[in-house]
């Protein structure tokens, strides 16, 4: 009997076979539980017994149980191989296929293929779903898992229907007769992945024409949310006056201070970092002497609109120094509204209305937090002395109008957001558990506690405040249900009707009041918000699937390697996207006379990175470093999560110095539907790339296809512009 020294050199041996391992892999291979089999799919099964030296553990013939000797102890296996019914035999092609190399050590399958294998696997091959899957399939499907009103099992096997028939897969018995099929899954699955791959077969008359059309629609069209984003960013430019400052409302063009000054930092996020210059140095030039800002109207100052121009002025600072005196002046101006109890007034409430269920002074706690960051930047205490005495004023007098809901959804979602950003997140949180039992079964939240109309902002405010507290799934309700209301224009009017909410509540204002046809200007920066947050947080709960190796041979790595080499010696080298730094620490091993640094949007992520000169988190919309900062920059698989792919490019070229380089490495288009998309994501094209570079004035250089993986396929592509000096 064959025994191999060490499981490396097993490994050494079946990774030149085509072959991969279907799950359990997680402590693998410096962990091999005596308990659990290593379940393989192979393409020849003969060739991966022989090379692994494989021993069978019964006499039967055609046997899949195996079990190789590794330092004189038996390691088990089941040995899989494509056609033997375990799967269907063209999603175990596409297994192999799309397999990638893991820990430089062994071969699994790609994120989506084994999710999803694994799902059939729970569902289809036991009795019932096991608590382990239980606890992990909602893990590695937790975007799509926003509906809380289904049970989780029902919508796991929702999505495994939905993915087979787009796929085209079957559910099939497995040959080995020692595995379990759970037939009442197995019929309904099979039943259900029918009836919808009939509804998605055209008539025979219209066949090739409806496909020439989809393939055309799908190569055009962006996935998920980022057609929404799209007509978002679209209605934010069409009302934007003169780049001074947003409109209140598409039928009222008067330029609204207060939205506009929150605005500043939701633009900043998403690279619209031009615009949000001008409407800094448009909100500085309207400041009033004593230091306050005007309504819309220009008639009167208010504490709250100067306070959320304040959160503008302080988010662009250190791009604008000159708006520090503003800041200073404004917060000023803020404490002389401050009462000798820590009440904060306002000389004006023209604009709240008289009634107090509606909208209160309770909005001054989204006030509170630029006094606190202006006393932090300027070391002024008494700043944020007044912060924490407004706040305690707040919580000791007007406690129960906190906790309740007690205000129109908009708000009510500004206390929240205040709270959570003074750091009082258990309040917040208690506070949206308790508004949870408003919510009706899509995940929409009343605009007041009485009505049957939703608040098209409150709602991407609160989904905001869910992901702010680390509640993914619970902001999803909210955001998707919100998304759902947009108008085709791009924007979202104040309030509209629901009729699940007219089921539940009979008294009140039943018609919308709340701007029910007109479209509002803070509905869109809202949703920018939201969705920022979302994006950081989904990437957070990811950051334990990110690869921490790469393979020293990888054309991907060899190509960044080459271009820095060529590009000189002691250079500012950014990875923009850097995961958990798997390019960055082969390349700073290879180039030590350069300097390193590494940005991404997870801090978790990157907590294990310490071997850089500097590391931040940012976003490719928002990177964090100052103007010419870097000689060479280059971002590997993540241009294609950016969103907002014009605002990346921006800030790309932005932190790059003249004569430097940026290599983008990523899929493009013409290889779309190779693989699965996420929802945020989209591929690249080169006209995009080539009028980027056009209009920014650099040289452009393509190379076709990248080698990844020991793959040469096209599913890479590099674009590499050069800064000009």
């Amino acid at each position: 009997m064959h025994n191999w020294d060490n499981i490396h050199t097993l490994l050494d041996a079946i990774n030149k076979t085509n072959y991969l391992i279907l799950r359990n892999f997680d402590d693998f291979p410096d962990h091999i539980s005596e308990n659990e089999d290593i379940d393989i799919l192979c393409e020849n099964k003969n060739t991966f017994i022989n090379d692994a030296h494989a021993y069978p553990l019964s006499d039967t013939q055609n046997t899949y149980n195996f079990f190789v000797s590794v330092n004189n102890k038996k390691i088990y296996m089941d040995i899989r191989v494509i056609g033997d019914g375990y799967y269907d035999k063209n999603w175990e092609q596409d297994m192999l296929k799309h397999r990638v190399f893991f820990r430089d050590s062994f071969y699994i399958m790609d994120t989506v293929t084994y999710k999803y294998s694994l799902l059939y696997h729970s569902l289809l091959h036991k009795r019932k779903l096991e608590n382990k899957y239980r606890d992990l399939l909602p893990k590695l499907f937790f975007n799509e898992l926003y509906d809380t009103s289904q049970p989780v099992e029902k919508q796991l096997r929702s999505l495994l229907c939905a993915y087979m028939s787009e796929k085209g897969y079957h559910c099939t018995i497995p040959n080995d007769p020692g595995v379990f099929i759970n037939k009442f899954l197995y019929k309904y699955i099979s039943a259900k992945v029918h009836l919808q791959r009939l509804k998605r077969r055209p008539h025979n008359h219209t066949k090739h024409k409806l496909r020439g059309f989809m393939m055309q629609s799908f190569k055009k069209s962006a996935t998920g949310y980022l057609p929404v984003y799209g007509k978002c960013l679209q209605w934010i430019m069409q009302n934007s006056i003169q780049k001074s400052g947003i409109s209140i409302t598409s039928k009222q063009h008067i330029i609204y201070p207060e939205v506009t000054g929150y605005y500043i930092p939701s633009l900043l996020a998403w690279g619209e970092r031009e615009l949000a210059i001008s409407y800094a140095n448009y909100l500085c030039s309207i400041q009033k002497e004593d230091g306050s800002w005007y309504g819309s109207d220009n008639q009167d100052s208010y504490v709250f609109d100067s306070a959320q121009i304040l959160k503008g002025l302080i988010s662009i600072r250190e791009i604008l120094p000159e708006v520090d005196s503003c800041i200073l002046k404004g917060c000023d101006w803020l404490l002389t509204n401050m009462q000798d109890d820590g009440r904060l007034t306002t000389p004006s409430r023209d604009a709240w209305g008289k009634d107090e269920n509606f909208c209160s002074e309770l909005i001054h706690l989204y006030c509170l937090s630029p006094l606190a960051d202006a006393g932090s930047i300027f070391a002024k205490p008494k700043y944020t002395e007044a912060a924490h005495k407004i706040l305690a004023y707040y919580k000791r007098e007007k406690m129960d109008r906190i906790t309740d809901f007690s205000l129109l959804s908009h708000f009510y979602a500004y206390v929240m957001e205040g709270l959570c950003d003074l750091g009082e997140t258990d309040l917040a949180r208690k506070c949206m558990e308790n508004l949870s039992r408003y919510q009706n079964r899509k995940g929409g939240i009343p605009g007041l506690k009485n009505v049957p109309w939703v608040c098209s902002t409150g709602m991407f405010q609160l989904a905001l405040v869910w992901y702010k507290l680390g509640e993914l799934e619970k902001g999803n309700r909210l955001f998707y249900y919100a998304c759902s209301f947009q108008n085709p224009s791009g924007g979202w009017y104040g309030s509209y009707p629901v009729s699940s909410l007219r089921n539940r509540f009979y008294w009140g204002k039943k018609r919308p009041y709340y701007f029910p046809d007109e479209e509002i200007s803070w509905a869109n920066k809202y949703f920018l918000d939201a969705l920022a947050y979302k994006e950081r947080l989904t990437f957070e709960k990811m950051s334990s699937i990110f690869s921490e190796t790469i393979d020293d041979r990888d054309g991907r790595l060899s190509l960044v390697s080459d271009r820095i080499a060529a590009h000189g010696k002691n250079l500012k080298i950014c990875d923009a996207g850097c995961g958990k730094g798997r390019y960055l620490k082969i390349l700073s091993q290879r180039h030590p006379n350069n300097k390193y640094y590494a940005m991404d949007i997870s801090a978790e992520v990157m907590k294990r990175i310490d071997y850089v000169t500097g590391k931040k988190t940012g976003s490719l919309t928002q990177i964090p470093w100052p103007d010419n900062f870097f000689d060479f920059v280059y971002t590997c698989e993540a241009l294609e999560h950016a969103i907002h792919l014009n605002g990346a490019l921006l800030e790309l070229y932005r932190v790059i110095k003249p004569g430097g380089q940026l290599v983008i490495i990523d899929k493009p288009l013409d290889m779309l539907g190779a693989l699965e998309l996420y929802e945020w994501e989209q591929w690249i094209a080169d006209d995009d790339i080539r009028k980027f570079a056009k209009k920014a004035g650099g040289n452009l250089e393509i190379i076709k296809s990248v080698a990844y993986e020991g793959k040469d396929d096209g599913l890479f592509r590099a674009w590499i512009i050069t800064k000009n000096s």
